[in-house]
């Protein structure tokens, strides 16, 4: 059975493998001195809509079905929009 969520401290970094339908959530997540938190929070029809909360910056890499999503994610409250027409992503930091 393949692993959704693989956390990898030493290199600060998430291999979230999305496979489920949106909404799904890992929070309180430990790596390494960050406390992180994952929500697929919906889909737009566009894209699916990402939170990320973290207490200190980390690289953070999404698979989807189709595009893998790539990003270092700084500290605090972040939402990104995984696009499916264009295979980027649009970010905001709140």
């Amino acid at each position: 059975m393949e692993r959704t969520l693989e956390l990898i401290p030493a290199e600060r970094r998430i291999v979230w493998r999305l496979r489920e339908a949106p909404p799904v959530a890992h929070r309180g997540l430990a790596l390494g001195e960050a406390v992180v938190s994952l929500a697929a929070e919906a889909d737009t029809g566009g894209g699916i809509v990402v939170t990320v909360e973290t207490t200190h910056p980390f690289h953070l890499e999404i698979e989807g079905e189709f595009a893998t999503f790539v990003e270092q994610v700084p500290a605090g409250r972040t939402r990104y929009l995984l696009t499916y027409l264009d295979r980027t992503d649009v970010r905001t930091v709140e």
